[in-house]
């Protein structure tokens, strides 16, 4: 029987291991993660959070506590967003600078897994939150990288244009379809030239890249497009309380000629699975990964 506890339980255990701060390089910024290892003879957990998330969020701390309790080694990362030693989640309220990609999200993983591989793992789990989901199924259909064995999805992201354009103009009262425009005829594609409202801020400083990585057609941000191509075992959670569930739930026809992959509802879980939900969701993945 796995050995579940609460969140307060968890608080006052004594028996978790330390997380080591690890830091890497990518194109000169340098990316974080928390790292337990408890040896290389069971697959590694990589964490991935959601859209400009962090780390130190409540869904990934205490997934990574569960996962430790277990005694499974895991990295929970947080990718860069474009900034250097990134320590926080993009806050809206300081007109943030926003430079990165929704695809910069694969490279930057690679970079993880090799550092993983270079400390003996061989075996990997990859688990990916709402846009997270999305990325680490873009990763896996981009790498196949060796040894990764399952992916675990929580209300991965899904991606509709005519659903995008039509509440980018509800929310900030303006063409997404002329921004698009805009942002295409751009000398500079690098540099955040533009004051402009993207995803959850009213105001940001956006490079043109970035612009039009998060807003073109693309299906490398719609999950259950890239489910159909996915030959490992992977389980997509579905909170019954989550509105991007149930969005989500919506293209399953999509997929559901793929016997790899599971769907499995969190009854009364929101879209950020919280204490009791997250339990749920560590103790069905090894029940899995035991039998």
């Amino acid at each position: 029987m796995l050995k579940v506890f609460t969140t307060l339980l968890i608080s006052f255990c004594a028996s978790f291991a330390v997380a080591k701060p690890v830091q890497l390089n990518y194109q000169g910024l340098s990316i974080n993660a928390d790292y337990i290892n408890h040896g290389t003879d069971k697959p590694i957990f990589v964490m991935l959070h959601g859209t400009w998330m962090h780390q130190t969020n409540d869904l990934p701390v205490y997934l990574q506590e569960l996962i430790d309790y277990e005694g499974y080694s895991s990295l929970n990362i947080s990718l860069s967003l474009g900034v250097d030693d990134r320590q926080q989640f993009v806050d809206c309220e300081t007109t943030p600078t926003i430079t990165d990609t929704h695809e910069q999200a694969v490279d930057e993983l690679k970079i993880w897994f090799d550092w993983l591989s270079e400390q003996g793992h061989e075996r990997f789990i990859l688990l990916g939150h709402s846009r997270g989901g999305a990325q680490s199924s873009l990763f896996y259909t981009t790498f196949r990288y060796p040894g990764l064995e399952r992916l675990i999805l929580l209300a991965p992201a899904t991606y509709n244009q005519e659903n995008v354009a039509k509440s980018y103009e509800n929310r900030y009262s303006t063409s997404l379809y002329d921004q698009l425009a805009y942002f295409k005829q751009l000398e500079d594609q690098e540099s955040p030239l533009t004051e402009t409202s993207i995803l959850y801020c009213i105001f940001a400083k956006v490079s043109a890249k970035s612009f039009l990585s998060y807003y073109s057609p693309s299906q490398e941000k719609h999950t259950p497009f890239l489910l159909k191509s996915i030959d490992i075992p992977t389980t997509v959670f579905l909170g019954s309380e989550d509105n991007l569930s149930h969005e989500f739930n919506k293209y399953h026809s999509e997929f559901d000629q793929n016997s790899h992959v599971i769907i499995k509802w969190i009854e009364g879980a929101d879209h950020f699975f919280r204490d009791f939900y997250a339990d749920e969701i560590i103790e069905e993945v090894l029940n899995d990964l035991n039998n």
